[in-house]
């Protein structure tokens, strides 16, 4: 989703740098909009207003590093638990430093108690973020050709959420395991998880 631009305002600290991710607020809305912009080959568009509604609906995420925002992730989630990533950008001084994998992950664990089932995400085919996504956990699951102004395809990352043990028994017993399970699940629903939780580690 993000390959690597020249020039940016962030500084490298020699120590340890101090990580946070929380729910974007309005004032956070014109680093996203710059973010993107500095982004604007690698990710899929969105107007000003469009990301105002995702801040609005505590759908973006913002990665913090020692107190400087650092990246910003959007994300949706359908009421069969499909939660897609339409946009993921970090800074270009924090790439490759383990920070997209952490705004991910804190994603990930409030999908899981929020009772979503697969995360899901598009990338076009030339982007570096495609060596990226495997390393997380997604695997390939489509591959769109349709024809494009750059002709490249566009690759679908799925993570499944639900373990592998418990799709494999509900293979065997058509489904049947899957019973317990789903009667102590609620409406997918991961924002709760976000906004009260802030993951921060050194």
């Amino acid at each position: 989703m993000t390959g690597k631009p020249a020039d940016s305002p962030m500084v490298h600290s020699m120590t340890a740098p101090v990580r946070s991710v929380r729910v974007a607020v309005a004032s956070d809305l014109s680093f996203l909009v710059d973010l993107q912009k500095r982004w604007s080959n690698n990710l899929g568009f969105l107007t000003r207003p469009a990301l105002a509604q995702y801040i609005q609906d505590a759908q973006a995420l913002l990665v913090v590093e020692n107190g400087q925002p650092a990246g910003y992730l959007t994300w949706t989630c359908t009421r069969i638990g499909l939660l897609r990533i339409p946009q993921v950008a970090l800074d270009p001084a924090v790439l490759r430093s383990t920070i997209g994998t952490k705004i991910v992950n804190h994603l990930k664990r409030a999908a899981i108690r929020g009772d979503c089932s697969i995360i899901r995400l598009r990338s076009r085919s030339d982007l570096p973020a495609n060596l990226f996504w495997p390393t997380l956990g997604f695997r390939m699951s489509g591959v769109f050709a349709n024809p494009s102004k750059r002709n490249l395809p566009l690759f679908e990352w799925t993570m499944p959420l639900l373990s592998p043990d418990d799709i494999a028994t509900g293979l065997l017993t058509a489904g049947k395991s899957f019973r317990p399970l789903l009667r102590s699940r609620s409406k997918p629903n991961p924002r709760p998880f976000l906004i009260q939780s802030e993951h921060q580690s050194p």
